[in-house]
């Protein structure tokens, strides 16, 4: 378990969703795109989680800022 700050960056026009956790492994990769997927209301940001289900998750950069 590794606590940090991590992004999801839109790679054609940069648009950016910083968050943090204490798991950023968990959260980022299967936190975000899991509520994107899932369809139902479920925790997490509800912008990003609309761009994910707009674009595809193959539209985002997932970057790791600071461990």
């Amino acid at each position: 378990m590794t606590m940090g700050v991590y992004s999801f960056v839109h790679r054609s026009d940069f648009r950016r969703y910083v968050g943090s956790s204490l798991n950023v492994e968990k959260r980022a990769s299967h936190g975000h795109l899991w509520a994107a997927k899932s369809g139902g209301k479920r925790r997490g940001n509800p912008h990003l989680t609309a761009a994910i289900r707009k674009y595809g998750e193959e539209a985002f950069a997932v970057q790791v800022l600071e461990v």
